[in-house]
């Protein structure tokens, strides 16, 4: 057995969010799930024990300037919002 799993990460609907997550950890999916309070979530590929980093994210609103984001992770549809998250190159 591997050892992986698949985790979910709360993303704060901010333009730059820091995630702590297991070194080497694949980014698989971005979405909002619905259940109480409804929330951006990012779904990982990690290896639980790895070592933690910190990686970056940028969201962004449709319309609103883009900047350096980085590499284009997934859009999220929540009702009348759309969000574009990307993951800050180092």
């Amino acid at each position: 057995m591997s050892g992986r799993t698949i985790w979910k990460f709360p993303l704060p609907l901010s333009d730059s969010v820091a995630i702590a997550m297991p070194e080497r950890s694949r980014v698989l999916s971005v979405g909002v799930q619905s259940g109480g309070v409804r929330q951006l979530q990012l779904w990982a590929d990690v290896n639980p024990g790895a070592a933690i980093v910190i990686r970056r994210f940028e969201i962004r609103g449709t319309g609103h300037p883009l900047g350096d984001v980085g590499r284009f992770i997934g859009t999220v549809i929540d009702g009348p919002f759309v969000w574009h998250v990307f993951e800050a190159i180092s």
